[in-house]
């Protein structure tokens, strides 16, 4: 049985950068359809539930270790349109219960949020994106919503029956 581990955690929260340390078969934010630029796509939460069973069916018969950038907290966090039903996520948290899963929740202190989120290689179309995706919500500022993104990943995280870890960076 594969042993799989999901790095969650807002932007610049060090997810690539321990991904690409770690061993086993490994899939980056954007092989999963969870990079920032997908988020805005009308359904894309239909898309990604029917991939992500795909990718359960591949890893239930992987033996060794599998790293995700994002799953089932990024999911639910990113679905703003609210297409995601309460029966189709328990269904893929129950999946995701059967296997040796682990999470870990990378998160940054506030001082330093603002200068991981806005890395120089996001550019001006994740500022744009960012804007953007800030009007679906009560906030008015990134810094708000990116907190309160993190704050969503651990409460989410311990909400759902799956060992998970948080980690500062």
């Amino acid at each position: 049985m594969a042993k799989l581990t999901i790095l969650e955690g807002i932007p610049g929260s060090g997810k690539s950068t321990l991904l690409e340390t770690m061993d086993g078969m490994k899939y980056y934010e954007g092989d999963l359809l969870l990079s920032w630029k997908h988020n805005l796509i009308p359904y894309i939460t239909k898309t990604r539930i029917e991939l992500f069973n795909h990718f359960l069916d591949r890893i239930e018969k992987h033996e060794g270790n599998v790293v995700l950038e994002r799953f089932h907290l990024s999911l639910r966090l990113t679905d703003f349109r609210n297409d995601l039903t309460k029966t189709t996520y328990s269904k893929l948290i129950k999946r995701l219960s059967k296997l040796d899963t682990k999470t870990i929740i990378m998160t940054v202190p506030e001082k330093d949020v603002m200068k991981r989120a806005k890395h120089h290689e996001r550019g001006r179309e994740w500022e744009e994106y960012l804007i953007e995706r800030i009007k679906y919500t009560k906030f008015t500022s990134e810094i708000d919503f990116l907190l309160d993104m993190q704050e969503q990943f651990i409460a989410m995280a311990r909400e759902i029956p799956l060992p998970y870890e948080i980690v500062s960076r």
